[in-house]
């Protein structure tokens, strides 16, 4: 009898495996989310990553002190609160994390990882923490850094790269550059992920909070902009990025469609003192170049509508939009009337593109700048050399994106005397005295004068805004509780999502 009971319970097993072969795709689909992307995983350390394209391979795997929400809102995480005065931030973290190597999650784990950002093996992500000064490990749960100078910004840096948490042990084996070892919800699953075409990510059993494990699964597949909406159509992906030239297409399917606040492109005026091009000394040539720009059209012909346009930094919305700006929009007949104005029937000015995105911006409004006899004359540069060109000092203008999220990280790109793409040592005390005061003072009260700095930034004209690119991304109805991320192309949060 036994023998029996034993042949049938095995053969209910064959068959049910049998039947969940047959089931192919779909039954497999059922608890995986499987998304489209178009870059491949680089550097598995996040310590050594800046790009934003990459947040989607890192997200699944590792988090950090504080988290981020869909507008970039500040989120307990891995600590669950914390204080910040002038000269410090104090965190008391959780006590009931495990990296996945099965390496303890503490104070003492924390000043590991933040010793391997300030080790200077990766300058960009140094140079953010370069306000604190010293770590002190106050206890298993409690950590302090004590800064040595304004850090308004620093907790919104600590959300990503430079202030995610690596596993100690990986980070002093080296074993983290082949795989993740972090605290996430899923982990790199090596044996089924084929390096730059697709990446399995499987659940943390251990993980401190199952109710954001919403999947047992992730799949993220590399596949060009054509494969993703072909993918998507056929029903072989969740979800997956648009490019510009499929959304008309994926619109007319009648595609949910995700437009997070994407990158902020903007001519910027490197040349403020006059030095080559001694008209973009004036404001009011500057002004006339905003009034130009029919941004409107930019946005609905060149973005096929995937873009929101705007005439200052921050758009509606955001705690830094200003209501008091003056009206920059398109405006030809005032345009020509400030050049006149100023004296001035036209000029010409080198700007540089990279490939065929920027062609793509630059052309359109070099022929809006040529109708108030403006001539922006292109040149051609290698690929990766974007910020290079743009703080020689050898241009006078450009159309860059801005990726500084938080208006101090603005100001000290782009503002600051001594500001990386300031090339010309530009100096406006005006927004030099707001930026300084308000990087002392608490986030809430800084605001209006956050706000102030950027309207002067605009009204000025030290940098033409054109506005957000929104990079687009589509979403299955099976998919439930997808939520965009704010300036990172084509990145969703992983975590609650499911998938019916």
């Amino acid at each position: 009898m036994k023998k029996k009971l034993g042949m049938s319970l095995l053969t209910g097993v064959v068959v049910l495996a049998m039947l969940f072969a047959m089931a192919g795709p779909a039954m497999a689909a059922k608890d995986t989310l499987r998304v489209g992307w178009s870059v491949p995983a680089r550097k598995w350390n996040p310590h050594l990553n800046t790009a934003v394209m990459l947040l989607g391979h890192l997200e699944p795997v590792y988090e950090g002190l504080v988290g981020e929400g869909p507008k970039g809102e500040l989120l307990p995480r891995l600590a669950t609160k914390w204080e910040q005065t002038k000269d410090s931030i104090t965190f008391t973290l959780r006590d009931d994390v495990v990296f996945h190597d099965g390496t303890k999650f503490d104070a003492n784990a924390v000043k590991a990882n933040i010793a391997d950002v300030q080790s200077g093996r990766y300058p960009p992500n140094a140079k953010k923490l370069i306000a604190i000064s010293s770590v002190e490990v106050i206890d298993a749960t409690h950590i302090r850094f004590h800064l040595n100078r304004p850090a308004p910004s620093l907790l919104y840096t600590l959300q990503r790269f430079a202030g995610l948490m690596v596993s100690p042990a990986a980070l002093k084996s080296n074993s983290v550059d082949k795989v993740p070892v972090g605290t996430g919800p899923w982990k790199l699953d090596p044996k089924r992920t084929i390096s730059g075409t697709k990446y399995v990510y499987t659940l943390n059993k251990e993980y401190w909070d199952p109710s954001v494990q919403g999947v047992a699964e992730i799949e993220i597949n590399v596949l060009s902009v054509e494969q993703q909406f072909n993918g998507f159509a056929s029903g072989e992906l969740e979800v997956a990025g648009l490019h510009s030239a499929f959304v008309p297409r994926a619109k007319a399917a009648g595609y949910k469609i995700l437009s997070p606040e994407g990158p902020h492109e903007a001519l910027h005026i490197y040349d403020r003192t006059g030095k080559i091009v001694p008209e973009l000394a004036d404001p009011r040539i500057r002004r006339a170049l905003s009034y130009a720009i029919d941004r409107k059209a930019f946005a609905r012909v060149v973005l096929q509508g995937n873009s929101i346009p705007s005439t200052q930094r921050y758009l509606p919305g955001s705690q830094w939009h200003s209501e008091e700006i003056e009206d920059l929009s398109y405006n030809l007949k005032k345009a020509k009337e400030l050049m006149a104005e100023a004296g001035v029937k036209g000029f010409t000015f080198d700007t540089y593109s990279q490939d065929a995105f920027f062609d793509m911006m630059n052309e359109p409004i070099a022929g809006m700048l040529k109708k108030i006899g403006v001539t922006m004359n292109i040149k051609s540069i290698p690929i990766g050399q974007l910020f290079v060109a743009a703080s020689s000092g050898k241009y006078a203008a450009s159309i860059m994106p801005l990726i500084e999220r938080h208006p101090y990280d603005f100001y000290q790109a782009k503002l600051a005397p001594d500001a990386f793409m300031n090339p010309f040592k530009y100096e406006d005390k005006e927004i030099d005295a707001l930026a300084k005061k308000a990087a002392r003072m608490d986030e809430k009260s800084a605001a209006p004068l956050w706000t102030e700095m950027s309207r002067l930034a605009a009204e000025r004209g030290y940098l033409i805004h054109i506005g957000s690119v929104h990079f687009a991304i589509m979403v299955s109805k099976r998919a439930k509780n997808v939520k965009g991320r704010s300036f990172s192309p084509y990145n969703i949060f992983f975590r609650g999502v499911t998938v019916e």
